[in-house]
């Protein structure tokens, strides 16, 4: 079921029940019908909260549309504190990564680092890439997969997918053959077609940019999950899910070097998964740093973080501050600025919850990769390591992973920068 599909469930739940609601989920329903466009009458739910505010305020809403204003002043940082407080738990419970919580100060360092290191690299330019006849990228196939595991265990693995059909080339196929296919893998967007998708108990790759490196680079990507699937039959969740793919993908770059194939083609594929991890992190930030918030005072508050402003303000050289009086006077409100931060992130989390989770294994994963790819390019023994990570991942906790890297997890985490977790009365 699609974000919308779930989003018309709840509005309509919501409705029903609408007696029994609490007042910031009144709030969520009418964000939600916004972002969504539902059609239907929610004439429940406007009935209570009328009747919520003539108890509040001892008067009628002279308008519908003062219902959410009155509401998003009141009650949105219920609404924060219930989505945060629900994203927490989901990692734990749905999603199985107590990694996350347990060690945060350290995720949260680990989200730091990747930001600042992948904005330095992150330069897409415009090119085409060069046509590889077939032969070639089989061959080029054949020797990553069987480097990757010298057994051949992989590479057999890869001719039968191959074989029975499994392995799609999207850009190979007709419109009227893309769109059907689309619809059967439930592929909305254009940047998911790359992608490694179940159907019916069957695992099916889908690649598009065929004879080119891009498709090799991006099989590997995607044939590491297979693998994932393949050897340990359960989708690893969490922190760990993209690291071996990252991995291999990277090692693919370094094997395209080898090759001495062309550098800007090379320097587009590296730059491309710096793009896409920036996005991401944009994405998710604001999202951590409520998390953090949560965490430290078990409650956000409007109070809480206009004084967290208000020191951030006070601490501006006044060059800066005559440059946002001038210029962005807003910025110099804190109750503006913190009100806006707030809205945008319960929109974000209301028009689709999931992203974050599907999210941040991209920069947990590089971060892991990329200590990874230094190691294995000092001592190929390392490939090894990597290969029974790759087929038993799902089973691996997070020491074991970062053991393997000569990495304290326990250590790194207290150095980490530190939060209080401390619980109001």
């Amino acid at each position: 079921m699609n974000a919308k599909s779930n989003a018309y469930k709840d509005i309509f739940e919501a409705n029903k029940t609408a007696s029994t609601l609490k007042p910031y989920e009144f709030l969520q329903a009418l964000e939600q019908v916004n972002i969504f466009n539902y059609p239907y009458s929610l004439d429940n739910i406007y009935n209570s909260i009328e009747k919520y505010y003539f108890e509040k305020e001892n008067k009628k809403f002279k308008k519908k549309e003062e219902m959410k204003e009155y509401l998003k002043e009141k009650e949105r940082y219920n609404l924060l504190n219930y989505l945060i407080t629900k994203l927490i738990y989901n990692l734990d419970y749905s999603y199985q990564d107590s990694f996350v919580i347990d060690y945060f100060p350290l995720f949260v360092d680990i989200i730091n680092k990747e930001s600042m290191r992948a904005q330095i690299n992150a330069n897409l330019p415009d090119i085409e890439f060069s046509y590889v006849c077939d032969e070639d990228i089989e061959k080029m196939i054949y020797e990553l997969l069987t480097k990757f595991d010298m057994s051949g265990k992989w590479y057999q693995l890869y001719c039968e997918l191959k074989n029975r059909g499994r392995i799609i080339r999207y850009d190979k196929l007709s419109r009227e053959e893309q769109a059907v296919l689309k619809e059967k893998f439930k592929i909305t967007k254009n940047n998911d077609i790359n992608c490694c998708a179940e159907l019916e108990n069957r695992i099916y790759i889908i690649l598009d940019n065929s004879n080119t490196i891009k498709f090799v680079f991006n099989l590997i990507h995607e044939f590491s999950h297979y693998i994932n699937f393949a050897y340990d039959n359960k989708n690893p969740l969490g922190f760990k899910y993209e690291y071996s793919s990252i991995f291999y993908e990277k090692l693919t770059l370094d094997y395209f070097s080898e090759k001495g194939l062309k550098k800007d083609e090379i320097d587009y594929l590296n730059a491309m998964r710096n793009c896409d991890e920036n996005k991401t992190i944009d994405y998710i930030f604001p999202i951590i740093n409520y998390m953090e918030k949560y965490l430290k005072e078990m409650e956000i508050t409007e109070e809480i973080e206009i004084g967290y402003y208000k020191n951030i303000i006070e601490n501006y050289n006044e060059r800066d501050r005559e440059y946002f009086k001038n210029n962005m006077p807003l910025m110099l409100d804190a109750k503006v600025v913190f009100t806006l931060n707030c809205d945008k992130t319960i929109n974000k989390l209301l028009l689709n919850f999931d992203d974050f989770y599907n999210l941040y294994p991209y920069i947990t994963g590089t971060y892991l990769a990329s200590i990874a790819l230094s190691i294995a390019r000092e001592d190929d023994r390392f490939l090894d390591e990597m290969k029974y990570i790759t087929e038993n991942i799902s089973k691996l906790d997070a020491s074991y992973i970062f053991n393997s890297l000569g990495l304290d997890i326990d250590r790194m985490n207290k150095n980490a920068k530190r939060y209080n977790k401390t619980k109001k009365n």
